[in-house]
């Protein structure tokens, strides 16, 4: 067993982590548990969908935390966000009507209860924004050159408005790593091959 664990600080010496308790195959969901700055508040249940060890994403939004996952076996990507009181939200649905494989989800805080959430779908990098709890559209853009492989991550500026975008492409070594920023409205304004 490996929990994968990814924590977020919060405010006031609070720390909420995530994690699974994957037995190595897939088919586990993900708990949490909260630090108050000098005990653990006890294990929760953070989602319904079972999923992979490492498929997922976390920001924090004060006390607030918001997660991207990945329904491995279904290839769907999901939200879910965690209030500053601690109660769960629903599990939102990114990628419906998307009609791909969908994988490596990460999540970036764009401004306060404003998300970006990015993954890979074969060569085409997709994108939502959850803005106050309203999902907006599916965006995508386009990898022309290459396929996309499994590496993707976000790098954020202190504002949070301009997402840095690195992700790598190309199935098998020498693999060639691209950045992307985008400003808080979805358009590109900056690449790096």
């Amino acid at each position: 067993v490996y929990p994968v664990p990814v924590c977020v600080p919060q405010t006031a010496g609070k720390v909420f982590c995530i994690y699974s308790s994957d037995d190595g195959a897939y088919g586990t969901p993900y708990y949490g548990d909260s630090w108050n700055g000098s005990a653990w508040a006890g294990q929760e249940s953070v989602t319904t969908i079972f999923s992979a060890h490492t498929q997922f994403g976390l920001v924090q939004d004060g006390d607030a935390v918001h997660m991207a996952f990945e329904d491995v076996p279904n290839k769907k990507i999901y939200y879910r966000k965690r209030s500053a009181a601690g109660s769960w939200g629903t599990e939102i649905e990114l990628t419906s009507g998307a009609n791909a494989a969908n994988w490596v989800p990460t999540i970036t805080l764009i401004a306060s209860d404003h998300v970006r959430i990015y993954w890979a779908s074969s060569s085409v990098l997709k994108y939502r924004d959850i803005t106050a709890g309203s999902l907006g559209p599916l965006m995508s853009y386009s990898e022309a050159t290459d396929t996309l492989s499994s590496g993707l991550a976000v790098q954020v500026t202190p504002s949070g408005a301009t997402p840095l975008l690195v992700y790598t492409t190309k199935a098998a070594s020498p693999f060639d790593v691209v950045a992307l920023r985008q400003n808080a409205a979805g358009t590109l304004f900056w690449s790096m091959p």
